[in-house]
């Protein structure tokens, strides 16, 4: 089966499955009975779909507070709770954020999020020609790679196999960049559950949302070239306010580094003390948007 996507409503999608663990609406059977699946094993598995998007979030708003005023977003998928351009136009209202995906319903949903707002760009473009979409998004104008840029890869790397060179990908992109830039990268790591990886593998083997679970180590690799900054690599919940040493079955291992310039002289900012964990994870910094804001006071969060 080819593990482009295409518009299949009888084939999983990565897309979906993460739309459905985040309580949205635009999945269909096949995603709902793998992501069901997942919740067999580890029933936290909704609360690590929730703490992804809360990673990037933070990542986003780091590079944003540093200075950068232009977004990748790699593996975008449908939208869910705070984007990317929310969150850095937060800080900085003309911030320019491209979104890139290779699954058109992903595409579809995104073209309708940004449409009429010309600093906000979605490509349909697979990570695994990482030179093409530098070079369309050099000849575009969409980025200027002479100044800094911040780059989130969160939960796309898995779907990239060994042969499909995921460490050349992240280079590629890191080569790109120029001083200053930050690099926000999220994967599945081998330190979870030894059931929910071979159920994974299994339920979603030869479909465009196979999945590769990596050893930290190798994570740490596809960052070379970058200056981490704490606490390195890592469960993403290290990089939570309140979360630090929550265990999940389900472990996206991440780190976000800085190009050119020594990791001390960049530091995760303080715990806020914001949350009371997932009840409350929309007071999280990194999701307090506008919208979202106005969602919860209205009596509770919905999804677009």
């Amino acid at each position: 089966m080819d593990r482009v996507p295409v518009y299949n409503p009888f084939v999983p999608s990565s897309a979906r499955i993460w739309d459905y663990l985040r309580d949205g609406k635009d999945y269909y059977e096949p995603d709902q009975k793998i992501a069901d699946g997942m919740l067999a094993i580890a029933p936290d598995s909704r609360t690590v779909a929730m703490l992804v998007r809360v990673f990037q979030c933070r990542a986003v708003r780091l590079a944003a507070e540093a200075g950068v005023r232009q977004f990748i977003d790699l593996g975008t998928g449908l939208p869910a709770l705070a984007t990317v351009h929310e969150v850095a136009c937060e800080i900085e209202p003309a911030a320019r954020v491209v979104y890139i995906d290779n699954d058109p319903m992903v595409r579809a949903h995104c073209d309708a999020l940004v449409a009429h707002q010309r600093s906000r760009t979605v490509m349909q473009a697979d990570i695994r020609c990482p030179r093409q979409i530098v070079e369309q998004l050099d000849a575009q104008g969409l980025i200027d790679f002479r100044e800094p840029v911040a780059v989130t890869m969160v939960g796309v790397l898995d779907h990239v196999m060994d042969e499909e060179d995921p460490a050349g990908i992240v280079a590629v992109f890191g080569n790109a960049m120029a001083p200053g830039s930050y690099l926000a990268l999220a994967h599945g790591s081998t330190e979870t559950d030894a059931e929910f990886i071979h159920q994974t593998q299994v339920d979603t083997l030869a479909t465009p949302a196979q999945l590769c679970y990596r050893f930290p180590a190798e994570i740490e690799k596809f960052m070379a070239g970058f200056d981490l900054l704490p606490p390195g690599i890592a469960p993403i919940q290290a990089f939570i306010d309140n979360v630090n040493d929550l265990e999940t079955q389900w472990v996206f291992s991440g780190g976000i580094g800085r190009s050119g310039h020594p990791a001390s002289q960049t530091t995760m900012s303080a715990n806020s003390g914001a949350s009371q964990w997932i009840s409350e994870l929309i007071d999280q910094p990194e999701l307090s948007t506008p919208r979202l804001r106005a969602q919860r006071d209205e009596g509770g969060y919905r999804r677009w």
